[in-house]
């Protein structure tokens, strides 16, 4: 007794067909678009917060520089208790004094300005660094998209798509 063939041997319809079967119907990929991705990718980015804080560091070093050159104000607050209780008299004092110091430096012979004018060289340097991890990140997000559409169009070409 002979029993006929389920499968046939040299058709792909029913082998297609115990595939969409075993495995279900394809699903739909789903897909952003570029404009979602870069925006996602440079919100997410920990590179471009790290380098964010460095500008605000550098920020602040530009501040404190610039800020040698200005006068100074201080103010210093003291008090001063003495019991004595010698004899059996009582000898107390109670003390304090206020102090009061300005500083203003005449001349520095140029040497603040040319701290000044480094720390803003280095912070345009950060900011040219913070440039070129935009454009790391940024080509990284989309890099994968370009990988990904490339083996879709092959798996299109060969048909399995």
């Amino acid at each position: 007794m002979q029993f006929p063939r389920l499968i046939p041997l040299k058709s792909f319809i029913s082998v297609g067909a115990i595939l969409l079967y075993l495995l279900g119907p394809p699903q739909m990929a789903q897909s952003d678009t570029l404009e979602e991705v870069l925006i996602s990718a440079y919100n997410n980015s920990e590179l471009l917060k790290g380098s964010d804080y460095l500008l605000a560091i550098q920020d602040e070093n530009i501040a404190q520089t610039t800020a040698k050159s200005r006068p100074s104000l201080t103010l210093n607050l003291g008090t001063t208790y003495q019991a004595n209780n010698a004899n059996n008299q009582q000898d107390n004092s109670l003390g304090g004094n206020i102090e009061l110091l300005s500083e203003y430096a005449l001349t520095d012979f140029g040497a603040n300005d040319i701290s000044v004018e480094i720390e803003k060289i280095s912070k345009q340097v950060a900011a040219l660094n913070r440039t070129q991890v935009e454009q790391m990140v940024l080509m990284g997000a989309v890099t994968p998209i370009k990988r990904s559409s490339k083996q879709i169009i092959c798996l299109t070409l060969r048909g399995i798509i």
